[in-house]
């Protein structure tokens, strides 16, 4: 019996551990979108969704403590039953004279003994299976090691990189679609110091190739090199450690400017001559220094009290104070207005020089500065080479989605 119930606790507890974790999801996300939820009025569609959630979660705790309440109801019923049982034996026995009174008594504090041992087990048990349950998903996440083959346990020093990135005929699916190849036969050589921009419809697997070079996904076939050398051969704290990312919408946490500018750094405080340099490169010194409190302005979460300009020159800066080799640049202006765009763009230009740059690009200010440009359409690398050439054949993609975006009175 305790065997049967005991299972059933285990997949209760575990189904209770999930439900909690998609509520805490829920919550987190949306808190961190708080602004979206009241700009769309959508404040009852949240709160259902976390009632739904925290309705699992009673669902499951109510289903998990009837089951302990069975099983610990019954334990006691049976064990009563049994002395009651053993009385009644007990005393067919006195009265046809084959027991003393005091044999029964003995008997009874015996059999009372083992029966509280064995109902002790019996709890113990059902206690475990209900801690197991709760903690098998905690162990399947603490046993999870992805990034194993690429941390080097005899990693003397780190390996510095000089810059040539090589993509070999990479093939590549994201786990969660198998079925859905986003690259194939990709290969592509980008030599140290070269600035690539790659262009190309939605979906056309452009941050696909960055998740790989970053080591976030391992490529389902072909290889990646990184100065020849194969990516799983290096340390993956190696790789990053080479490369800096400016996105379009820039990560940056609810600390001061001088924390986030000094994110790159493990010691941000021993070093803000170095920080109040990269700002100035990054043409953020002015702006900061306007501020009350200067580098020890909070910048609120996600950046909250800067504008989206101010956000952009303050990631370049963090960029720059980690001096890459390999600078990889997703759409980094595409939400800019003209004025920020020329100040990220002077900042741009100053980080991207001698390093081997690869851009995310959609505007033709970010475009016409890449040595070569790689057109991708649904995976695959159909166009590559320099921005006149491609744009010069009214064949190609590139002229197609050139021709579309002026025809539209906007820069690509």
């Amino acid at each position: 019996l305790a065997k049967w119930l005991g299972e059933k606790m285990r997949k209760k507890s575990k189904a209770l551990q999930e439900s909690l974790s998609q509520s805490v999801h829920i919550a987190q996300e949306s808190f961190s979108n708080i602004r979206v939820i009241h700009a769309f009025n959508q404040e009852k569609k949240a709160s259902k969704a976390y009632a739904t959630a925290t309705g699992d979660v009673l669902e499951n705790s109510l289903g998990n403590a009837k089951l302990m309440a069975t099983f610990q109801g019954m334990s006691t019923f049976s064990t009563l039953v049994f002395l009651l049982i053993i009385l009644l034996v007990g005393a067919i026995l006195i009265a046809k004279g084959a027991m003393s009174m005091g044999e029964l008594t003995g008997f009874v504090m015996y059999a009372a003994m083992v029966v509280s041992s064995v109902g002790s087990v019996s709890s113990l048990w059902g206690l475990w299976m209900r801690s197991y349950g709760s903690t098998e998903r905690v162990f399947e996440l603490i046993d999870r090691s992805p990034e194993s083959a690429f941390h080097k346990e005899d990693r003397s020093k780190p390996v510095q990189l000089h810059g040539q990135v090589e993509f070999d005929n990479v093939h590549f699916a994201y786990p969660g679609r198998k079925e859905k190849t986003v690259l194939h036969s990709f290969s592509l050589t980008i030599h140290a110091g070269e600035k690539v921009a790659l262009v190309g419809p939605s979906g056309a697997g452009k941050t696909t190739v960055v998740n790989l070079l970053l080591g976030f996904y391992q490529p389902t076939a072909g290889t990646i090199k990184l100065d020849g050398t194969e990516s799983h051969q290096l340390d993956i704290k190696d790789i990053r450690g080479s490369i800096a990312i400016v996105e379009q919408e820039p990560a940056l946490f609810s600390g001061t400017i001088a924390e986030n500018i000094g994110y790159a750094l493990s010691e941000p405080n021993d070093h803000l001559d170095e920080i109040r340099h990269a700002a100035s490169v990054a043409n953020a010194h002015d702006f900061i220094t306007h501020f009350p409190l200067g580098y020890d302005t909070p910048v609120g979460e996600k950046g909250a009290q800067l504008s989206g300009g101010q956000k952009q020159r303050i990631a370049i800066a963090r960029a720059i104070l980690k001096n890459p080799k390999i600078l990889i640049l997703d759409e980094a202006t595409s939400a800019l207005d003209s004025e920020s765009e020329m100040l990220v763009q002077d900042a741009l230009e100053k980080l991207m020089y001698g390093r081997t740059t690869i851009m995310i690009a959609h505007r033709y200010s970010t475009i016409v500065k890449a040595d070569k440009l790689v057109v991708l359409d649904q995976g695959q690398l159909i166009e590559y080479g320099e921005h006149e050439d491609l744009f010069e054949d009214e064949t190609s993609l590139y002229h197609k989605l050139m021709r579309h975006q002026l025809s539209e009175g906007s820069s690509i």
